[in-house]
């Protein structure tokens, strides 16, 4: 599934549970996430990869198909403690608009800062004829994802300044 996004203007979204999203897609995940799904999944499993272009971790990809290598049968096998990504999914958050003119699309996070969203419409779930109010958790996962994002960075730049 190549990814359209649109902005976000309330699209109802409903799971279909295709397993599409879960495809062609780098996932960052944050430390948090890491050491969630390390928890779970033991150390043993090979779940991520690090990207030495982008700095960060993402889940791996099964070579054969492209897809997460948590995906079994077209669910998520870790559903219940999936990373914040997959959890915001359809939808994207950009710092700002893709189209500078673009503006319906500003949404202001509880710490103030102003974030830009959009939905994948790509996704057979959402619904852009139907306009619903944006679901009461989609700015406070921003926020969270934001927060432990740049908690990630400050750890593994951290982390490589005292390797030196």
């Amino acid at each position: 599934m190549k990814e359209r996004l649109i902005p976000y203007t309330g699209q109802r979204y409903e799971c279909v549970m295709c397993g599409e999203c879960c495809h062609n897609r780098a996932v960052p995940l944050t430390k948090i996430d890491i050491d969630r799904l390390e928890h779970h999944l033991g150390e043993e499993v090979d779940f991520s990869e690090y990207l030495v272009n982008k700095g960060y971790f993402v889940l791996s990809r099964r070579i054969w198909d492209n897809g997460c290598v948590l995906l079994r049968d077209n669910k998520c096998s870790v559903h219940a403690i999936k990373p914040l990504v997959c959890r915001l999914f359809p939808f994207a958050v950009y710092p700002a608009p893709e189209d500078p003119d673009d503006t319906e699309n500003a949404y202001t996070l509880a710490d103030g800062t102003v974030v830009y969203l959009y939905v994948d419409i790509a996704c057979p779930g959402v619904h852009i004829d139907e306009i619903v109010s944006p679901p009461s958790w989609l700015l406070s996962l921003v926020q969270r994802i934001r927060l432990e994002m740049a908690l990630t960075r400050f750890y593994y730049e951290d982390t490589q300044d005292n390797a030196d």
